[in-house]
């Protein structure tokens, strides 16, 4: 089997007693990250709170273990993403605009039999002149299918 990896990373941070950083590690198979959070189950990461005093808090969420590989697919382009989403917001009546601030390609689990996918993960605001609002949108790579919660 071969196993995920954690983004190698090397830190050097210059503290001052009333700083404390968030830190986090994403794991990757094959140049492609694991998803942040997961549609049933969470993404997996690494993410510690950093501190003048060191390491206040540390947490490994659901570590993966790559057992098998799928069929070799075409990367898709982030084309097919714009198109995805905005096929999404066109059939939307909205009052104020949305804006699309990241997208990303990522692995993520499905719900069936816990397979990973190349996921498009988009961060849409949503926000009014009231209501600020951001939510993250997320579509099958391959199928172009809405994933859901």
């Amino acid at each position: 089997s071969v196993i995920g990896v954690f983004l190698p990373i090397t830190i050097v941070i210059s503290i001052s007693t009333d700083a404390c950083y968030y830190i986090v590690f994403r794991e990757e198979y094959d140049g492609l990250v694991f998803s942040r959070e997961g549609i049933q189950w969470e993404g997996t990461n690494i993410v510690a709170y950093y501190s003048a005093r060191g390491i206040e808090y540390m947490s490994i969420r659901t570590p993966l273990e790559v057992t098998a590989t799928g069929q070799q697919i075409e990367v898709p382009s982030v084309e097919d993403a714009k198109a995805m989403i905005t096929d999404k917001y066109n059939s939307i009546i909205m009052t104020a605009p949305a804006t699309v601030e990241e997208i990303s390609l990522e692995y993520i689990m499905t719900v069936d039999q816990g397979t990973l996918v190349p996921s498009w993960r988009i961060i849409v605001d949503d926000s009014t002149a009231q209501i600020p609002y951001k939510c993250c949108v997320r579509f099958d790579a391959l199928t172009g299918k809405e994933l859901t919660w």
